[in-house]
Parts: C-alpha cells; sequence; structure tokens
C-alpha cells in the first residue's frame, strides 16, 4: 500500500512540473505547427534505386546458380552407370522387412531391407534367373493340369 501511494505521488509531482514547465509557450506550440520534416527526393530516387539494384543482383545470382546445378545435374544424369538401378521384383516378409532383386550395371542382386538396414546377400547370373523362371513356369503348368 505505501508503495502505490508513493507511485501516486511521484506521478502527480511529475504531472505538476509538467505544467509549470516553459515548453507550453506559445514560441513552442508555434514550432510544433511548423512543418519540420521536408522530405528530400534525391536520398528517396537513391534509395530507390539501390533497392531495385539490389532486387536485379539476387535475380542475377540466382539464375546462375540454377545454371550451374542444371550443367552438373545434365552431367549426373548422362552418365551411363548411373541409370542402370531397377528393381526387378519385392517380395514383404514382414512388416518393414522386405527382399529385392534388382539390376545394377548388369548385375543381378538380391537384398534386403528392413527398417535400419539393408543388406547385400547374393547375387545372380543371368544364367541362374533364366533356369529359375523356367522352374517357375514348369511348376505352373503342373498346378494348372
Amino acid at each position: 500500500m505505501r508503495f502505490l501511494l508513493t507511485v501516486f505521488i511521484f506521478l502527480n509531482s511529475i504531472c505538476a512540473y509538467a505544467e509549470q514547465t516553459p515548453y507550453q509557450s506559445a514560441e513552442f506550440q508555434e514550432v510544433l505547427k511548423q512543418d519540420v520534416y521536408e522530405p528530400n527526393y534525391l536520398s528517396m530516387l537513391f534509395g530507390l534505386i539501390f533497392v531495385i539494384f539490389l532486387i536485379y543482383l539476387t535475380g542475377f545470382f540466382y539464375q546462375k546458380l540454377i545454371h550451374v546445378n542444371s550443367k552438373i545435374n545434365k552431367k549426373t544424369l548422362s552418365l551411363p552407370e548411373l541409370n542402370k538401378i531397377k528393381i526387378l521384383s519385392s517380395t514383404p516378409l514382414g512388416q518393414g522387412k522386405n527382399l529385392y532383386c534388382i539390376f545394377v550395371n548388369g548385375k543381378n542382386i538380391l537384398i534386403g531391407a528392413t527398417q535400419n538396414q539393408i543388406t547385400y546377400l547374393r547375387e545372380f547370373t543371368r544364367d541362374e534367373l533364366d533356369n529359375f523362371a523356367q522352374s517357375i513356369k514348369i511348376e505352373e503348368q503342373k498346378a494348372d493340369e
């Protein structure tokens, strides 16, 4: 309670002092009525030119970066070794566990994949895959009879 009373007295004394200051004179009021701020059109023009230049400069560097990235991507995509990955088949073994037969650079590879890792299991030759496909066809024909 004392604190609030002290703050009230302090604020009251500040208001009383403000009423007695010479800043409320007629001269001060006349100065306040005048338009003190006159815009400098030359500085505004230079500021505008500077901002437009920054926008142009940002666009220029952006285009250069896109051009460089597109050249890198075209070189990467044109390499024949990088485009030779194909998933031939996949078999789910359980939740988040799969077997994949993939074709990479002319090799047929069997891999196992879980949510945490990928494991190389075996590499198959083309003859082994052909023999396996033929045995599956024979088994299907026997099942149909």
